[in-house]
């Protein structure tokens, strides 16, 4: 892909990937295991830093305040899915948004 021009790649479904679970519709196949899960990453990692692409983790886990998602991707989009209520969901973004009040800045930039 990146003879393509890419550089930039977005991975989705990775909860689905570790346990086999979506919050919201149950178990949804086998899932392979954390430590696969950690070994999935460290490759994507080192593949993606050999050609230069930024790395995008969609629909994590976060297990452990997401410590796999932290070390191995760029960055991690965090749906209310991935928290145990919508009010944690909820009090999470408050929180980023207190800490982090121009963040929304970054979507809106030209």
């Amino acid at each position: 892909y990146s003879e393509l021009g890419v550089n930039y790649i977005r991975i989705d479904f990775l909860s689905w990937y570790e346990d086999g679970e979506d919050r919201g519709m149950g178990i949804v196949g086998r899932g392979y295991g954390r430590e696969n899960y950690k070994l999935a990453l460290e490759y994507i990692k080192e593949s993606a830093a050999k050609y230069d692409v930024f790395v995008s983790l969609v629909m994590p886990n976060c297990f452990n305040n997401a410590e796999y998602e932290r070390e191995y991707g760029h960055m991690f989009r965090v749906v209310a899915a991935t928290f145990d209520s919508k009010a944690d969901a909820a009090a999470s973004r408050n929180e980023f948004r207190a800490k982090y009040p121009d963040a929304w800045l970054l979507n809106n930039a030209q």
